[in-house]
């Protein structure tokens, strides 16, 4: 069990077994489906580095994060999983970041869709990202 204090004297206590066993929960009720953790915002605040080691050591392969700098973060701990990018991109260098990472962008809006058609102009290979609208 993992402890987080702050200056306000409470204390919040994460059980990284209950996380393991809602875990264990979702696949045994849907055994053929990819089961994903989000863990955008630091896990909202519960320490994503605990809750991504204690699911990986589960197999979960499939996480979200919200930007750029989570999803680099999660690859360099983790190189075998698949890592989508929710807010996406906004400029042509964070594509290339997140290209040359193998983090899945998730396309949000129009513009984002012309920063990835762009982005396949220069590159001309396969992009992995996911749309969202």
């Amino acid at each position: 069990m993992k402890e987080f204090k702050k200056i306000y004297n409470a204390i919040l206590q994460i059980n990284l077994k209950n996380i393991e066993n809602n875990y264990n929960y979702l696949k045994k009720k849907a055994p053929n489906t990819i089961i994903a953790a989000c863990v955008k915002a630091n896990s909202y605040g519960l320490g994503s580095y605990e809750i991504c080691k204690t699911l990986y050591k589960k197999n979960c392969r499939d996480f979200f994060v919200a930007t750029l700098e989570e999803a680099l973060l999660l690859r360099r701990k983790y190189k075998y999983v698949n890592i989508y990018m929710l807010n996406g991109v906004n400029h042509l260098e964070s594509f290339f970041d997140a290209f040359n990472s193998n983090i899945i962008t998730v396309i949000n809006n129009l513009d984002q869709f012309l920063i990835l058609k762009n982005f396949f102009k220069i590159k001309k290979k396969k992009i992995k990202c996911c749309p969202s609208f």
